[in-house]
């Protein structure tokens, strides 16, 4: 599903290539940050649950994308370790 809310989140603007934008060092940036997601998400036991990908919007910034149910998976991480609990961590 595509959203629509404006440039850079998937917008009309993110299908054209800008002359002299920097696209490729967006797309490096988001591709570190969206493997350190994806490793952290492996070392939880979620790999199979849990997808960033990188993306440079129409101005080249970087950008990660995650599906609503990887993202929401990432928060319950997070909220557990802010809490200080370990318990459901790997399961669906």
């Amino acid at each position: 599903m595509v959203n629509n809310s404006g440039i850079g989140n998937g917008g009309p603007d993110d299908g054209l290539w800008v002359p002299d934008v920097d696209y490729v060092a967006g797309w490096v940036e988001a591709r570190a940050a969206a493997d350190a997601v994806n490793a952290a998400a492996a070392l939880c036991g979620l790999e199979g649950d849990v997808r960033a990908t990188p993306h440079a919007d129409a101005r080249g910034e970087a950008v990660v994308w995650m599906c609503p149910n990887g993202a929401a998976r990432v928060a319950e991480v997070l909220a557990l370790w802010a809490h200080g609990g370990q318990t459901g961590l790997g399961e669906s």
